[in-house]
């Protein structure tokens, strides 16, 4: 009887879902339309700049701050803090932002490729255990290191809100 009050059912899950393709339906309509006012940068835009700047950092780095222009700071501090923001799409910028799914898309398919080369090389014997992991470590570094600047930006944004 407790679990029946505490946990979500099916109908929950059922409803979180459809709520979800209604705000990426409603989301992406509403892309269109600004996409249409040249005068201003969007909540979408803004997103997909941010997502570009920390896809083009080419080396290690543990702080997103490091990375961005003036302008780029600034447009986090409001992101979340304007009339037409949209916060009820945090969790969903992959689904409303192509670059960041298409980018999602070729990261995954280039680390497995890596991961897939680098144990083919590891059980021919062309690396050490220790090589082998340190070889892993850096392609997923290599690989996921926008994604996690990304979600650097994103939680700098929503505390400033």
């Amino acid at each position: 009887e407790d679990c029946a009050e505490l946990w979500y059912t099916r109908d929950d899950y059922a409803n979180f879902r459809a709520n979800m393709r209604e705000q990426i339906r409603v989301a992406l309509e509403e892309q269109q339309l600004t996409i249409r006012d040249e005068g201003k940068a969007s909540f979408f835009q803004v997103l997909k700049t941010l997502f570009i700047a920390t896809s083009n950092v080419d080396y290690i780095l543990t702080n997103v701050s490091e990375a961005l222009t003036e302008a780029q700071e600034k447009q986090i501090s409001h992101l979340y803090n304007c009339d037409e923001c949209r916060i009820d799409l945090i969790g969903l910028e992959h689904h409303v932002v192509d670059a960041i799914k298409k980018d999602a898309r070729v990261h995954r398919e280039a680390i497995q490729d890596a991961v897939y080369e680098i144990q083919l090389e590891h059980n021919k014997g062309l690396w050490s255990d220790m090589e082998a992991q340190d070889e892993l470590r850096e392609s997923c570094i290599n690989f996921t290191q926008a994604s996690g600047l990304f979600a650097q930006l994103l939680a700098k944004a929503q505390q400033a809100s």
